[in-house]
């Protein structure tokens, strides 16, 4: 009789194909479908491990980019970015801002070949040795941040390498991020806004 009870329990379990789907426990909770789609939130500033830390005298973090680095103003300038508390077995340092929210993301500007004893960079230009390597648009220059018809978050970011990058300004984004990314000991950054042109 145990045995009869058993092979038809086994039978009823065999029969369910995968297929059907098991009633909702009670008490579940389920996201509403009808929710709006809530924005995706950036840090407005990320340190870096030990300390290492970057920071502007143009940017705040959470702020707006001026406008004098975006298409908005004249565009004139390169950003003015300092950071502290370099990694002492950082080699080489490098700068890469990002335009977070184009398709994508989208490169802006890539810097490498800046000496790990250097603590800033000015408007004016950029230290010996620095080299601008090919970013999205495919210029090796500093692009100002322009997007068509919404605000964007461009994230400016110092990372301290523990090998010279030894890049090309005619690389491909992929091969001098992948490079940079690689290399990386610690990295920091700030992010701030700009609006499309008025």
């Amino acid at each position: 009789m145990c045995c009869a009870v058993a092979l038809v329990l086994t039978a009823g379990a065999c029969s369910n194909d995968g297929r059907a789907l098991r009633p909702p426990p009670d008490g579940a909770v389920y996201p509403d479908p009808n929710a709006p789609v809530t924005d995706v939130q950036y840090s407005d500033f990320e340190l870096g491990l030990d300390g290492f830390r970057v920071s502007s005298d143009d940017i705040s973090p959470g702020g707006e980019v001026p406008d004098v680095l975006a298409c908005n103003g004249a565009a004139t300038r390169l950003p003015e970015l300092s950071w502290e508390r370099t990694p002492a077995n950082a080699r080489e340092l490098a700068i890469v801002v990002t335009d977070l929210d184009a398709a994508g993301l989208f490169r802006q500007w890539i810097v490498v070949g800046i000496d790990s004893a250097t603590t800033s960079i000015s408007a004016g230009g950029l230290p010996p040795g620095a080299l601008v390597v090919a970013g999205d648009s495919g210029a090796a220059a500093w692009e100002p941040p322009c997007p068509a018809t919404e605000v964007h978050h461009i994230r400016f970011a110092v990372h301290a390498l523990r090998e010279p990058a030894n890049l090309v300004a005619t690389g491909t984004v992929l091969e001098s991020m992948a490079r940079i990314e690689a290399i990386t000991i610690t990295e920091s950054a700030l992010t701030a806004t700009v609006a499309p042109p008025s």
